[in-house]
């Protein structure tokens, strides 16, 4: 089996292989396997196969939408596909921050306007408040509109929660552990501190066009 799997994932994927032996209208197993299958085993065809009848056995499964428009986006590229899942998923449940967060990420990609997605990336802080990558696609959205305080304190916010509780990136715990075992993001503090970087350069250009020759610099 190909990917980075450890002896308890593959020892995990043997169980769950013999379950859908047992019951192949199992829908858990079917989801989690299908999870698997894309991280950390990298089996991306046989992921998508397994997803789908997971959806084909249990219609409002917002799990298999979910995991299948992450195979969809970060494997094929398929941005429209991914995001009509997510929105699928959304219509059935809409407080599932992991949607949010990933439809906020697929819109994004495709080159959405920040006022576009943003309000999906605020339900999901409020949703999963010590989860990382809401608050940095907070942020990014927030820098992109000019608010420029507000996207600091949504970093410095991330920060501390990825150096008090080493928490991953791309998953929130809750979600992440049912199918996978939860690892780290080793870039998650880098790129947080690029868009800390970010917003102190438009914050210095902020402050440098609103000075006039003459002026105190001040609101008049």
């Amino acid at each position: 089996m190909s990917g980075h799997a450890t002896g308890t994932e593959l020892a995990r994927i043997g169980a769950l292989e013999a379950q859908l032996d047992r019951d192949p209208f199992d829908v858990l197993a079917l989801t989690t396997l299908g999870a698997m299958m894309f991280e950390p085993c990298h089996e991306w065809d046989r992921a998508v196969r397994l997803l789908r009848r997971a959806i084909e056995v249990c219609p409002a499964s917002v799990d298999a939408r979910f995991w299948l428009a992450e195979v969809l986006y970060q494997h094929y590229v398929d941005e429209e596909g991914a995001a009509a899942l997510l929105r699928e998923a959304l219509t059935l449940d809409p407080d599932r921050a992991d949607c949010l967060i990933s439809l906020a990420g697929v819109m994004t990609s495709q080159g959405a306007s920040p006022g576009d997605y943003i309000a999906y990336a605020e339900r999901a802080v409020q949703l999963a408040p010590d989860w990382v990558q809401p608050r940095a696609i907070l942020a990014k959205a927030l820098i992109d509109l000019g608010r420029v305080r507000e996207a600091q304190e949504q970093i410095q916010l991330a920060l501390t929660l990825v150096g008090s509780r080493n928490h991953p990136l791309d998953y929130p715990e809750a979600y992440y552990e049912t199918a996978v075992t939860s690892r780290a993001s080793p870039n998650s503090r880098d790129f947080l501190l690029r868009l800390l970087e970010r917003a102190a350069v438009q914050s210095a250009r902020s402050e440098s066009s609103s000075f006039r020759p003459g002026s105190t610099g001040l609101n008049e």
